[in-house]
């Protein structure tokens, strides 16, 4: 958008999509309140958003700003900019008008005050801040596992089908950042193996210490393989952090 197209005003038709931003023409006596506002003495228009339900609503304002000389930009929105809007986000392109319909994503309450980027806001919204990152650490491990598998995830993930493309696609990224094989390992998991690996791991942390051979009564070579294949220093971060998680 040019310069001057943000110091016009915006009439934004946004329907009956769930969103109730300021400035929101619903009824004939805001629109007369609008008009009111945008005639000479009134306040100023530029940059101003308004934002209607009704296609005649929508109409007379295109009249009215023509008959009153007041530039303004006319734009009907779809739920994927108006999702952008509420959440203050940028939208990936596989995210359709469907989705944001179908899964009732204009009615759930985020915090938009530092635009970010769509995946990062309904990760953070519901997995927490170990999710909004864009690089996994060995101190992520445990957080982040202890939250897949919290009954407030399920029900997420549940409610949400998105919720898992967008896991997915945050550990794929996690996985191409991080320079060690064996947290490339840990994220590619993560998203379909999450409780497994917390078994694996709370296994792992409660024989630590006793003679190898009886981990293998209660994991498989492949799964020995994975816990043996990380790091001395770094185990013992996930054991001491499992073993405290445990306690509590």
């Amino acid at each position: 958008m040019t310069a001057d197209n943000k110091n016009k005003l915006s009439v934004i038709y946004i329907g009956d999509l769930s969103y109730t931003p300021l400035d929101l023409i619903e009824r004939d006596e805001d629109y007369v309140r609008t008009c009111q506002k945008l005639s000479p003495g009134g306040s100023s228009s530029a940059g101003l958003k308004v934002w209607v339900r009704s296609k005649n609503h929508f109409a007379w304002l295109r009249d009215f700003t023509e008959q009153i000389g007041c530039p303004a930009n006319f734009i009907e929105m779809t739920a994927r900019l108006v999702l952008a809007e509420q959440w203050n986000v940028t939208l990936p392109d596989w995210l359709t008008d469907a989705d944001v319909l179908e899964q009732n994503l204009l009615e759930i309450d985020v915090d938009f005050q530092q635009r970010t980027h769509f995946e990062t806001r309904f990760l953070t919204r519901f997995l927490g801040g170990t999710f909004q990152t864009d690089i996994f650490s060995a101190s992520d491990i445990v957080p982040a596992i202890k939250t897949l598998v919290s009954n407030d995830a399920k029900e997420a993930f549940e409610k949400y089908p998105l919720l898992q493309r967008c896991l997915e696609n945050r550990c794929n990224l996690w996985t191409k950042r991080s320079g060690e094989t064996w947290l490339k390992e840990v994220c590619k998991r993560l998203p379909e193996n999450s409780g497994e690996i917390w078994q694996w791991l709370s296994l792992w942390a409660g024989l630590h210490g006793y003679p190898d051979k009886l981990l293998e009564y209660v994991l498989a070579q492949e799964q020995i393989q994975f816990v043996r294949g990380i790091p001395s220093g770094q185990l013992g971060i996930c054991l001491w952090n499992l073993r405290h998680v445990n306690r509590c």
